[in-house]
């Protein structure tokens, strides 16, 4: 049995959490209470998402109903309630109970959370931590024993063939709705290496691809129409928070976009000192390391952060997806885009 919550800037603390959790569980009565049920949602307080289980007979539903009336909670602590709640739902369905904590890192490290899933995970109760981190204890880092408990699940970046296949999908219903749009293999291969392993970047260009095609009176997208659509997304309302970001980033300093620009072309995670200061003195930047320390400041956006491996000079960027934005956009100054990525291949 699957429920779903979601982390949000009202969520301050494990108490908080706790509390998600068990308003996860109590509407659940709500849901199954509905005659032939044969579904289970993922509840949190906003969002309502549907995953298939068993059917449940209205029988079942109701001694559910009952076990809860019976259960009473009102001096228990939030993590006694959750614990009972669930314990109740295996009692009557016969089932372990999973949540799904989504966005975890929008409140990491909280204090507690550590403890309580090595002290409440069992084999009726798991709990799967969805967030961002360059490692697992930038999420959870208050319990050293907990390590040795949790099961980490890498989201690699999509691939190529994967990428294209939403190009494809999205060509068929559209035809479906009597649009028909085609991109040719080009264009298709071009979105796909912009995106550079993100979905979000494939429907962003792809969407403003699709109107451009479509401004010109033309049903066919080809690798021009995919170029002019990277270049909108400088102006691009649905990539305003990483215009910001860049803005914040670079604001009157060419030296600092070129800093910038240098580690977005730079293709591994973790970037070397040693191999973008050269390139930077090359492109006149007296001090390079001057302005890559201004990128790990708060008032130029926290852009990077020291790698974990600390063996040698290495920053990384907070948000690959960021690095990507950096790397498609064109450059506030004019011709550092083209300057950069030539110093990168010299």
């Amino acid at each position: 049995m699957t429920f779903f919550v979601s982390c949000t800037d009202a969520t301050k603390n494990l108490t908080g959490l706790l509390q998600l959790m068990i308003n996860a569980v109590e509407a659940q009565k709500f849901e199954l209470a509905k005659e032939h049920q044969d579904k289970f949602a993922l509840i949190d307080k906003t969002t309502r998402r549907k995953l298939s289980l068993k059917l449940f007979t209205s029988e079942t539903t109701k001694k559910f109903e009952v076990a809860m009336t019976e259960l009473n909670t009102k001096k228990f602590s939030n993590t006694e309630k959750l614990v009972h709640l669930t314990e109740t739902l295996t009692d009557v369905y016969g089932q372990p109970v999973l949540f799904i904590i989504d966005e975890i890192d929008r409140i990491a490290p909280i204090k507690g959370l550590a403890s309580f899933l090595k002290s409440h995970s069992s084999s009726i109760l798991k709990f799967a931590l969805v967030g961002i981190g360059a490692n697992q204890g930038e999420l959870i880092a208050d319990h050293a024993s907990i390590h040795r408990q949790l099961m980490t699940v890498m989201v690699k970046p999509m691939s190529q063939e994967e990428l294209e296949s939403i190009v494809e999908r999205t060509e068929e219903y559209l035809a479906e709705n009597d649009e028909p749009f085609e991109f040719s293999a080009d264009a298709r291969t071009r979105l796909a290496r912009v995106a550079s392993g993100f979905p979000w970047f494939v429907h962003v260009i792809g969407q403003s691809a699709l109107l451009l095609a479509d401004e010109l009176g033309t049903r066919d997208v080809v690798t021009k129409t995919i170029n002019e659509a990277i270049i909108e997304l400088a102006s691009n309302r649905f990539a305003r928070m990483y215009y910001d970001l860049y803005q914040q980033a670079v604001r009157d300093s060419p030296q600092r976009e070129y800093v910038l620009r240098l580690c977005a072309l730079w293709s591994d995670e973790d970037i070397p000192t040693s191999e973008i200061y050269p390139r930077a003195k090359r492109l006149g930047v007296a001090a390079p390391s001057n302005y890559l320390g201004h990128l790990t400041q708060a008032n130029c956006g926290t852009i990077l952060v020291r790698s974990h491996q600390q063996s040698r000079a290495l920053y990384r960027f907070k948000d690959d997806m960021f690095k990507v934005y950096v790397r498609a956009r064109p450059s506030l100054y004019e011709g550092f885009k083209e300057e950069t990525e030539a110093a990168m291949r010299a």
